[in-house]
């Protein structure tokens, strides 16, 4: 008997999959790929089960092809830059708490080696399941001509008007020095000071006295530095209420407060909404003047701070209003652009300074420390924190936007709401230092960000021959050309920005690329499988819808053109896949083809994975039984024609890419009671089985080759490579 292992090591010796490719009818020296599997790459830090099952239905289609002749190509495609790998390198070097060029470029140093081993842990994975694939271009590991490559691409959508800068709220790690991602943050504990604190009324809402104030709600109290505004909820009631020495405008929620429910109703003044909006308060704090509006965002409290520089719903509100977002957090988790007394402060030192500030004023009506959830960086556990950063952005020009031009985007029939023209502006740029380095200058006496294309052409040149480490060598004058001068103030001294790109438009320009330099002339055709489409996630897009619709777009706008001349989509919507099943936990559990099985039932007709596996093993079971039963009746003049019909039928399944319609003809060819087959019959069977269950058809080729005395049809070292018999050459080898 030959085992799983055995059929991997027989694959790998002799390069099956090479050896197969040579099959076909071109030299392989002289031919180009007709079909080329493509797909949006996957991580490399983890497995999902959906790479596994994406993976199995291209691997099905690919040896069904191959077996028929016809070349078929496939580079497995890993996100070589990706926040996982980033903090995987980061860690293994000793991640301090500063960002800097130094840690930078140690990273780039070390990043080629521990990718290789990382794609290795995962080509193996990948191997044990029975894909094939060009392992040896999937070890690739992107150079410094590749960076070069991808410098190029951005140079050309500047010039063609495409990029341009942008500021968003992002959530930031100050620990880490870094841009969060929302999948790259965990829910933790952390102690907070928030509570009432008194805003004095500056002007209007005279008729209650000299000392008026309004009790403003601070959920943390060092964005109280922040405060641009004050939003009060029309559509609460308002009263004014002697405190201490002042009166107190309060909402009728805070009457339920210990200090305000002994106040007698007689003292209670209702305050009219348009009378608050119409008056203007005094920064408790830096002594400045804050405007009041109006809101209606949900808050303990109906009187609150608008901090649009660090919470996410106050800058959409601030946008709408045209209101300043002021950011008082560096990027190092202490405060700036305030008073001089808590400048610098870390925020637990800033936090005691202005508690102190506000109760040497009286201006503490009840703030106290508290326990609240909080996200924290997953890597250096510290809260992270919203801040508006500058990002480098490319657009879909609203000219680009016409039928002529979507029509070029691809051969797909994009569904309406999958059209490009909805897509979103791309980032190309991020603060993860896993990536490459772009080429950024900022002016030393205006602070405008320069973006010049023969400065790009210069950085792209010395990267390319010299790597990506000389952007952390070499001086900024050594960077740029002589002549350049800063648009806004004609300056002429810059620093570089510590900027770097985004890993998606990275990834997406290195496939562009590659796609680019594919034979135009022969046919190419896009495989890829459908997820299933979330809702209200990527404008009810898939990831890999998404993926290569932002491949398309991006082909257009720094090449012309799309990248693919065919495109053939593989696949079925499905039920989501439940993640609970680890992919190396399944193949140390069950065989190869159980699990191969069990992946294309949960892609076609299941949407758990225990009952799949259930269903595989049965499936398994049938079929290997049948073929045991083969062995034990051979015959070489008994040949029942009436199974031709149905290995045609199966032949038709296959070239329509209905593998599921493929398992299920073989499930009933193996219910049947024929069980004597000449040898012909016999390989063209295990021809079928071979895409879905490679290791059991390769297990019995080979018992079958070696009890059988010398017949012409049983050369081949594997399966895979003895000829293929059509139904018309089984009925006439007869």
């Amino acid at each position: 008997m030959t085992s799983s292992v055995d059929s991997i090591r027989k694959w790998k010796q002799p390069n099956i999959y090479g050896r197969l490719r040579g099959n076909v009818s071109v030299p392989i020296t002289l031919q180009r790929p007709s079909i080329h599997l493509y797909e949006s790459p996957y991580p490399l830090c983890t497995t999902p089960l959906s790479a596994f099952a994406n993976r199995l239905y291209q691997d099905i289609f690919l040896k069904y092809h191959l077996q028929k002749g016809r070349d078929v190509h496939f580079i497995p495609q890993w996100q070589q830059y990706s926040s996982d790998i980033e903090n995987e390198i980061s860690q293994q070097l000793g991640r301090t708490n500063s960002n800097n060029n130094r840690l930078a470029s140690e990273y780039q140093k070390v990043r080629p080696k521990i990718i290789r081993e990382l794609v290795s842990v995962r080509q193996e994975e990948l191997k044990n399941l029975g894909i094939f694939a060009d392992w040896e271009q999937g070890e690739a590991v992107t150079n410094q001509r590749d960076h070069a490559k991808v410098i190029t691409n951005f140079g050309r959508l500047v010039k063609a008007g495409y990029v341009s800068q942008s500021r968003a709220l992002i959530c930031w790690c100050y620990g880490c020095s870094t841009v969060r991602k929302e999948n790259e943050q965990v829910v933790n504990e952390n102690e907070s000071i928030s509570g009432h604190v008194c805003f004095p009324i500056h002007q209007g809402l005279e008729q209650f006295g000299v000392k008026v104030d309004l009790a403003v709600w601070v959920s943390e109290l060092w964005q109280l530095v922040g405060c641009v505004a004050i939003c009060v909820d029309p559509t609460e009631q308002y009263f004014s209420v002697q405190h201490s020495d002042r009166c107190l405008i309060i909402p009728q929620s805070l009457l339920n407060l210990d200090m305000f429910s002994i106040v007698p109703n007689g003292e209670l003044l209702p305050v009219s909404v348009d009378e608050i909006l119409a008056s203007t308060c005094i920064h408790p704090i830096s002594e400045t003047n804050v405007e009041i509006t109006e809101s209606t965002k949900k808050q303990p409290d109906r009187i609150s701070i608008l901090v649009p520089g660090h919470v996410k719903i106050d800058y959409q509100l601030a946008q709408e209003k045209g209101l300043p977002v002021l950011c008082v957090l560096q990027e190092d988790g202490r405060l700036a652009n305030s008073t001089s007394q808590i400048n610098q402060l870390s925020i637990r030192a800033a936090n005691t300074a202005i508690l102190d500030n506000l109760n040497r004023q009286s201006a503490n009506l009840n703030l106290k420390p508290n326990l609240v959830e909080k996200k924290h960086c997953q890597f250096c556990d510290q809260p992270t924190v919203y801040r508006p950063i500058k990002e480098w952005v490319w657009d879909w020009s609203e000219k680009d936007n016409n039928e002529q031009t979507l029509a070029k985007l691809s051969p797909v029939q994009w569904e309406k709401a999958s059209e490009p023209s909805g897509l979103s502006p791309l980032p190309i740029s991020n603060r993860h230092y896993g990536c490459i380095p772009i080429p950024i200058f900022r002016c030393r006496k205006c602070g405008q960000d320069i973006c010049d294309t023969d400065a790009l052409k210069l950085v792209r040149d010395l990267i390319s021959r010299r790597g990506t480490d000389v952007w952390f060598s070499l001086g900024t004058e050594e960077m740029i050309p002589g002549n350049m001068s800063c648009p806004t103030c004609q300056n002429s001294i810059f620093k570089k920005e510590f900027n770097f790109f985004d890993g998606q438009f990275a990834n997406l320009s290195l496939q562009q690329t590659r796609l680019q330099n594919l034979d135009k002339e022969k046919k190419i055709q896009l495989v890829y499988f459908y997820e299933k489409i979330r809702e209200n996630n990527y404008n009810g897009l898939s990831k890999n819808q998404l993926f290569f619709q932002q491949l398309f777009k991006t082909g257009l706008a720094t090449h012309k053109r799309s990248p693919l001349a065919e495109v053939l989509l593989l696949g079925q919507q499905c039920k989501s896949i439940t993640l609970d099943f680890c992919p190396k936990l399944l193949l140390s559990q069950y065989s190869p083809d159980i699990v191969r099985l069990a992946l294309l039932i949960l892609l076609t007709s299941q949407d758990r994975m225990d009952l799949a596996l259930k269903q595989a093993q049965a499936d398994y079971h049938i079929v290997s039984k049948w073929l045991s039963a083969i062995l034990s009746c051979q015959n070489s003049k008994a040949l029942q024609k009436k199974n031709g019909p149905l290995l045609t039928v199966i032949d038709s399944a296959y070239e329509a890419n209905d593998f599921s319609s493929v398992l299920r003809h073989i499930r009933h060819l193996a219910n049947s009671s024929q069980k004597r087959f000449g040898p012909a019959l016999v390989v063209s069977i295990l021809q079928r089985i071979a895409p879905l269950m490679p290791f059991l058809a390769e297990q019995v080729y080979s018992d079958f080759k070696a009890s059988t005395n010398n017949h012409t049809t049983l050369i081949a070292d594997s399966i895979f490579l003895t000829h293929w018999f059509d139904v018309n050459e089984n009925e006439n080898s007869k």
